[in-house]
């Protein structure tokens, strides 16, 4: 709404610095507001990797870095990622639940009628970085 009114006093009444100011300044917050995140995932990154840390499998820490661009998964999907069968993609997500990175949703897909539906798995700690809004 503001944004509209400084445009609309802009081009009736050539009131630019108003708008400029208002402008500059929904930027700069909006800029702030992403380095937060920025920060805040990288440091969840970080805990993803501690807790990690005593898994004597490589392959949860290797599906780790996937979740930061699409914090959804299916089982087919990280053994896609992974290269690996849909049994071990399966038991790598296993870990990752007990060790509460990801959870799992109600929500299946079926891919290509083929077999029994995939669970669908979110990364809920990122989701909710995500989602915060600014001044949160």
């Amino acid at each position: 709404e503001h944004y509209y009114d400084g445009l609309y006093r802009v081009s009736t009444r050539g009131e630019w610095l108003p708008w400029i100011e208002f402008f500059v300044t929904a930027v700069c917050d909006s800029a702030k507001d992403t380095l937060k995140k920025f920060r805040c995932l990288r440091n969840l990154r970080s805990n993803f990797e501690e807790r990690l840390r005593e898994t004597h499998s490589a392959k949860p820490l290797q599906l780790i870095p996937s979740f930061f661009g699409l914090p959804y998964i299916t089982s087919p999907m990280a053994g896609q990622i992974l290269s690996c069968t849909n049994r071990t993609a399966q038991t790598t997500i296993n870990r990752l639940v007990e060790l509460g990175i990801l959870e799992p949703m109600k929500l299946t897909l079926s891919l290509g009628g083929r077999g029994r539906p995939a669970t669908v798995y979110r990364c809920s700690e990122i989701i909710g970085v995500l989602e915060e809004r600014s001044g949160s």
